[in-house]
């Protein structure tokens, strides 16, 4: 298993359970180009590992995910692969958080988003391309960048997500999980 430096990726197949945690809190789980690309790789391996039935995935500390990692923009302390001139270069470098999302979409095994707090941005889509969505009672934000925009990731060529409005209204109605442990996944994945 590679080395991650900003996820945690942990397998347990006797349970048949792998779980992605997103380990940036200091970032609120903000995705620069490397977390993107670690989180790739996990969801690839996952993927491939017959020992493994379910995948969770969640945030450390207060966050789920804070969405795309401000520092990594043009100005930033640690600018990314979106910062260019040229539009076809901010264009490719969309591959990472495409393949991302779409491996998660894409996973013949069933993968919950364990939310924690907040999933704005990149971090609801992650949100959103998990098969089951399990609430921590407190309060806190899943929306998309803005009612009027779509981050870059759901508007990349090659995603399949459906407006974010409906989805945000089925939420609303759901009301969050008031406690989980391991076993309803272990029992579910058995």
């Amino acid at each position: 298993m590679p080395d991650y430096k900003h996820i945690i990726l942990e397998k347990d197949p006797a349970e048949h359970i792998a779980r992605l945690t997103i380990n940036r809190p200091e970032r609120r789980n903000a995705l620069n180009d490397a977390a993107t690309d670690e989180m790739g790789q996990a969801i690839d391996d996952v993927e491939a590992d017959d020992d493994i039935r379910v995948l969770i995935i969640t945030g450390a500390g207060q966050a789920f995910c804070a969405g795309g990692d401000l520092n990594a923009l043009q100005g930033g302390s640690d600018p990314g692969m979106w910062v260019s001139e040229n539009t076809d270069d901010i264009r490719r470098s969309f591959r990472l958080a495409q393949r991302l999302i779409l491996g998660i979409q894409r996973m013949e095994k069933p993968v919950i988003a364990m939310i924690n707090d907040t999933a704005v941005g990149a971090g609801f889509d992650i949100v959103y391309a998990c098969d089951i969505r399990i609430a921590s009672p407190r309060p806190g934000s899943w929306w998309p960048i803005s009612a009027s925009a779509c981050s870059p990731v759901s508007a990349a060529p090659g995603s399949t997500h459906a407006p974010w409005a409906a989805w945000a209204r089925r939420l609303r109605c759901c009301s969050p999980a008031t406690s989980w442990r391991p076993t309803k996944a272990t029992a579910w994945a058995s």
